[in-house]
């Protein structure tokens, strides 16, 4: 037979052998604190050895967020016994960054405690691939509406604003502005804004020459007429002179893109954003093609009244716009402009033909849809944006959307079209969604593996107290064997006791591996398997003996029921042993009553001739009476004993 500390050490290697190697982040933590964590959780959470979360608080790597949520399934855990299904969660790695997972959880006994293992699913990735999904869509939709913005708005001034309403009502914007070069010196004015900005223009001084106050986004993007960002405002020496103002008001990065018309560099478009590293490759790209877009707009800032509000205004925003133009009348192209020459790779003397069919620019299975919206427009009705495909002169399919309005053309009704190629928007895109349904099989692969593993375990546990009550059950025949070999009477009964205390155990680790749950067993259960086993072990022949069992449903956990059970199993014994001398027949009552906060009252009785009126029970010498004083510590409980002609009865209080 193995000293205790030896069958622990056999549980715990068990354990570890299967979870050690485990590709996915596996921990238990007893009492609140971790015990154990294997190499994936060490991974994941950028610790450099075990020693860094053994003893530590489990709840200290969950987000703030999510900490009363996972603090409720944990007491709900150690309650009911139940699997914690997986949730989404947010957890916090050693370097203080964000991680989302899944986390599930199920009860189990380590290291004879009640203690929770947690397995845990990183989705971060496949979280961040749908918000940066969700994001290009929507700066690709501002860019859309602010594309027609400046082609339609007559009012300067009135589009600059509203371009910067846009992005701050649409996008994950604090404060957006837009600054001018001043030719007089070398600062930058601003000449439109919108956001969250408490007078920060009028503090910043911002250049674009080469002094300190020209090193920031803004003035570097106008020197060298590239794109700049800075990721992190709170460290980038290069945002020093502006950082305290900034950090004021919850700017963390910024991006600012230079503004072209006709290879001059006429200001710069400035973005704020309350999240560091706010701006990543495909976001800067799209921002500096809305930049482009405010460039044209802003050319016309020297133009005079009378030019903006003519055909020429049009032409001329129109003939620089990165949109293709047109104008149809009559079903007849009167007007491209030379996008659409360098786009569809048609002169526009080939537009503008008499013989040219404009419904060849559509491929057959969009061409009902084209008439269906330009005869709506000719109805008077409203047609909202529509994406469709167009065909090239050699044949190749662009996708784009169009935006389409009735207007007056040379004093006759036409169809203005603006039409966006986002071919290259849409390969980004479909990567994207193709990179999203890679990463959602991968979580579906990996949450099978974590099914087998969770299966693996609990088949494991089970095992293991399999082989438990087998070995118990073996140590209980060979007492049963060495007692019925020795003539000594008292050494006889002594290995007697000693195999009903054994079987008594053998019962709890049987319980454990038939059910579901591996820590906690019903007690009510357990208490009549146990009670009809001692009657029917020792009661004498022909002497009847009636059981009651009094108990509510009440599931404990394994280090509470192992001494209840030797417990009852002392008393049950001592009852039919001493106790139902010269009566008739023997009754043994046993009930449990919930009190609060997981306090119990278990009261034991028989109707035998009680104890002798010297017995001190607390001081006796008794073997039996000794052990159930010990048992009764071991729960930390406390008793109250009455004995008399009607027999004895144990009022036991004790505390989960």
């Amino acid at each position: 037979m193995l000293p205790n500390n030896k069958k622990q050490a056999l549980s715990e290697k068990q354990f570890r052998i299967p979870v050690e190697s485990f590709p996915h982040p596996v921990a238990v933590h007893s009492e609140g604190k971790f015990v154990y964590v294997n190499d994936a959780t060490l991974k994941l959470m950028k610790a450099k050895s075990s020693k860094e979360l053994i003893g530590e608080p489990a709840i200290d790597i969950v987000h703030p967020d999510y900490r009363k949520i996972a603090s409720e399934r944990i007491k709900h855990l150690y309650k009911t016994g139940e699997t914690a299904p997986f949730i989404e969660e947010k957890l916090i790695n050693f370097r203080g960054e964000e991680i989302i997972a899944e986390v599930t959880g199920i009860l189990i006994d380590y290291d004879h405690k009640p203690s929770i293992l947690v397995t845990i699913r990183d989705i971060t990735e496949k979280k961040n691939a749908e918000e940066e999904i969700l994001t290009l869509n929507k700066i690709l939709n501002t860019l859309y509406k602010i594309s027609q913005d400046v082609i339609i708005e007559t009012d300067i001034n009135k589009l600059l604003n509203k371009v910067c309403d846009r992005i701050i009502k649409e996008l994950d914007i604090r404060f957006v502005w837009i600054g001018a070069i001043n030719s007089e010196s070398v600062e930058v004015k601003p000449i439109a804004q919108a956001g969250f900005e408490k007078d920060y223009l009028k503090k910043a001084r911002i250049t674009y020459d080469k002094s300190k106050y020209g090193k920031g986004p803004t003035g570097t993007a106008i020197r060298t007429g590239k794109p700049s960002v800075m990721r992190f405002i709170d460290t980038d020496n290069r945002f020093k002179p502006w950082r305290e103002i900034a950090s004021q008001r919850g700017y963390r990065s910024s991006a600012s893109f230079p503004m072209f018309t006709k290879g001059k560099c006429m200001g710069a478009l400035n973005l704020y954003s309350q999240s560091s590293d706010a701006f990543g490759a495909i976001e800067t790209d799209l921002y500096g093609t809305l930049a482009d877009y405010v460039a044209i707009a802003l050319k016309t800032i020297t133009k005079e009244k009378e030019l903006r509000e003519s055909e020429e205004k049009f032409r001329s925003l129109a003939e620089e716009s990165p949109n293709m133009i047109f104008i149809n009348k009559k079903g007849k192209v009167v007007y491209a402009n030379k996008k659409c020459e360098e786009v569809l790779g048609y002169t526009r003397k080939e537009l503008y033909s008499g013989n040219f069919n404009f419904m060849t620019l559509f491929p057959p299975e969009h061409k009902d849809t084209i008439i269906k919206k330009f005869r709506e427009h000719r109805e008077g009705r409203d047609v909202p944006t529509y994406e469709f495909e167009l065909l090239k002169k050699n044949g190749g399919r662009l996708n784009v959307i169009q935006n389409t309005q009735l207007i007056d053309y040379e004093g006759e009704r036409s169809i203005l079209g603006i039409v966006t190629d986002i071919t290259e928007l849409k390969h980004a895109e479909n990567s994207i969604i193709e990179l999203n349904e890679k990463l959602e099989q991968k979580v579906q692969e990996r949450t099978e593996q974590l099914e087998v593993a969770n299966m693996e375990i609990k088949v494991l546990l089970r095992e293991m107290h399999h082989r438990v009550k087998n070995n118990l059950q073996i140590i209980s025949s060979l007492l049963n064997l060495q007692s019925a070999n020795v003539n000594n009477e008292e050494l006889s009964r002594a290995l007697k006791d000693s195999q009903s205390r054994i079987e008594t155990m053998a019962l709890i680790h049987e319980s454990l591996y038939k059910k579901e749950t591996l820590s906690r067993i019903n007690l009510r259960k357990y208490l009549e398997d146990l009670t009809n086993d001692r009657i029917r072990a020792n009661s004498k022949k022909g002497f009847k003996v009636i059981s009651k069992i009094d108990v509510p449903e009440v599931k404990l956990n394994i280090s509470t029921i192992v001494p209840i059970g030797l417990l009852i199993n002392e008393l049950v014994t001592n009852s039919l042993k001493h106790a139902f001398q010269n009566i008739k027949e023997g009754r043994i009552k046993i009930s449990l009553k919930k009190l609060t906060n997981n306090k119990y009252n278990l009261l034991y009785s028989d109707n035998g001739t009680g104890f002798p009126k010297d017995t001190d029970n607390k001081r006796s010498k008794s073997l039996g009476i000794e052990l159930i004083n010990s048992f009764i510590d071991q729960i930390g409980g406390t008793f109250v004993l009455k004995t008399g002609k009607k027999g004895v009865e144990y009022k036991i209080t004790f505390r989960e």
